[in-house]
Formats: structure tokens, sequence, C-alpha cells
């Protein structure tokens, strides 16, 4: 199950400058464009959090490692 959006890992994803590792590389592609898309003014940090849940929700079963190991789930 996915965890919930409200969660400040969401955030921190997206407003950190490191990445952290990550085993799929649809993920770390998807996350490192949103957080260009941010940076550059295109959307906004909320925007970009539900962009990047949203992404995770659809494809759970491709990006379930990351997320465990991202949320200690």
């Amino acid at each position: 199950m996915i965890p919930s959006i409200k969660r400040k890992e969401w955030r921190e994803l997206l407003l950190r400058e490191d990445t952290p590792y990550l085993t799929s590389h649809s993920f770390r592609l998807k996350m490192n464009t949103t957080k260009r898309k941010i940076k550059s003014g295109l959307i906004s940090r909320e925007q970009g959090i539900r962009e990047l849940y949203n992404e995770c929700r659809k494809n759970y079963d491709l990006y379930r490692s990351d997320l465990h190991r991202i949320f200690g789930i």
C-alpha cells in the first residue's frame, strides 16, 4: 500500500538536493523531472508532490521496493 500523501517524506524527496538510492530507473527519472519543473517554476511544490504521488500510485508494483526503503514500511 502506498504511504499517505501527507507524509513528510514526499516533500523531502522533492526538496532535498541529494537523491536517495533508488533501484527503479523510471522512479529516479520521474523524481528528477519533477524537481526540475519545481525549480523552473512550471509547477508548485504541492503540484510536484501530487504528481510524484500519483505516479507511484499508478506504478506501485514497479516502485514498491524503493517506497519501502524510503518510508520504512
